[in-house]
């Protein structure tokens, strides 16, 4: 994924979070990764991986469309 698209997919995942009021265990524990990682991914100063990537597309699917549409508002 591109640098961009890896964004938005950020953005989508926190507002998955918020929408279903998961706080970062929750969300590591779906996810299978842990809290600190999620952590870094989200303020930037970890690059999501192959193993993140797979692994939010895989517990969300309907996180694509929301990549798609913030790409398109961008």
């Amino acid at each position: 994924m591109r640098e961009r698209e890896l964004r938005a997919m950020i953005r989508a995942l926190q507002r998955i979070q918020t929408e279903r009021h998961l706080s970062m265990q929750g969300i590591s524990a779906l996810l299978g990764l842990s809290p600190g990682y999620i952590s870094m991914v989200y303020s930037g100063r970890r690059r999501p991986g192959i193993r993140f990537v797979r692994a939010v597309l895989e517990r969300f699917p309907e996180i694509r469309r929301m990549i798609a549409e913030m790409l398109r508002e961008e």
